[in-house]
């Protein structure tokens, strides 16, 4: 072979290799990020909001590109590797308490991606270090809600309301959101009516539901006209007094205007699509670090549900106020 044609042979393997290189850098380039999400445990308090998560995960792959799978809450957490290049995952997110301490239990012996935790918030820092951990502040939409709550209480333009500024708050003893729900609520009512009778309970234990329904009854038969409800497996028991009595409810957590729409007015819808999605967005940016997180109204945590056929009778000047003091509420303490 002439020296011309083995530096030509040489230069095309040389080419060919250089583009071998090429396509497999690529072809890594082009993995998706994935994620893995731990939601709810179906059939227990919250696991409707397992369809938020859904519409998150479709709505990351439109827009992001990124991947992902949601496990049942509980669920042995997966390995770093995930048994082949395409199954890893580059990050871990647990939705609620539950999921959140069941996959901490874990970490450490079982899994190193980077985790974070939404709708918690932790016992002390170090019970949750190396993880990410977001409170969604539920008390900036629970003043809405009180705030709402008190005009109408005070009025007549709901047929349901009636001439006694009485409101009520249930919530779940043990739940870390019920007394941030509590202190917007109470702080909504008092910037309409300060001087409003306010009904409280905080509930306990599987005799939840049955404390509720007694509680709502006796809050209506002292005038209380609008039940406000955080988070728990006992509305359902409210939404039955509300509709034999005669009341209005707004609950936290998703919209329940479908159970009930006569009585429903609204509900404080928490916005886990939105955490989920702000969360891997970060995550893909590198901008999500350990620490502790509170995303509220100004990253779209939460959101109030329509009003749907109770429209007609929240006057356009409330609705104004309403998005005034949506703005002046976002990242205020409570």
């Amino acid at each position: 072979m002439t020296s011309g044609k083995l530096i030509s042979t040489l230069f095309v393997s040389f080419l060919a290799l250089l583009a071998a290189l090429a396509f497999s850098s690529c072809s890594r380039e082009e993995l998706p990020f994935r994620v893995a999400v731990c939601g709810f445990t179906v059939g227990e308090p919250g696991s409707e909001r397992n369809d938020l998560l859904d519409y998150a995960l479709a709505k990351l792959e439109a827009e992001l590109g990124a991947e992902g799978d949601l496990l049942a809450s509980g669920a042995p957490l997966p390995d770093e590797q995930g048994g082949d290049e395409t199954g890893t995952y580059q990050l871990l997110v647990t939705m609620g308490r539950s999921a959140t301490e069941s996959a901490m239990a874990q970490r450490g012996k079982a899994t190193a991606v980077p985790m974070v935790a939404l709708d918690y918030t932790p016992a002390s820092p170090s019970a949750a270090e190396g993880v990410t951990t977001v409170r969604y502040r539920v008390e900036e939409g629970s003043y809405l809600c009180g705030y709402l709550a008190a005009h109408l209480t005070s009025g007549r333009d709901h047929p349901l309301t009636n001439p006694l500024p009485v409101v009520a708050f249930l919530g779940m003893k043990d739940d870390p959101m019920t007394e941030y729900c509590r202190a917007g609520f109470e702080e909504g009512v008092k910037a309409v009516l300060p001087g409003t009778n306010i009904l409280s309970v905080l509930l306990e234990g599987t005799s939840a539901p049955s404390k509720a329904r007694s509680f709502a009854e006796e809050a209506v038969k002292k005038g209380a006209d609008i039940l406000f409800c955080a988070p728990g497996d006992y509305i359902s028991a409210v939404i039955d007094v509300a509709e034999a009595r005669g009341a209005l409810l707004i609950p936290v957590g998703r919209d329940l205007y479908g159970s009930s729409p006569e009585h429903v007015l609204t509900s404080l819808i928490l916005r886990d699509d939105n955490a989920l999605f702000l969360a891997v967005e970060m995550a893909m940016k590198g901008t999500l670090t350990p620490g502790h997180l509170e995303w509220g109204m100004d990253e779209g945590i939460l959101s109030l549900a329509p009003f749907r056929k109770h429209d007609i009778h929240i006057r356009r000047e409330l609705k104004e106020n309403l998005a005034r003091e949506q703005e002046r509420v976002a990242g205020m303490d409570l």
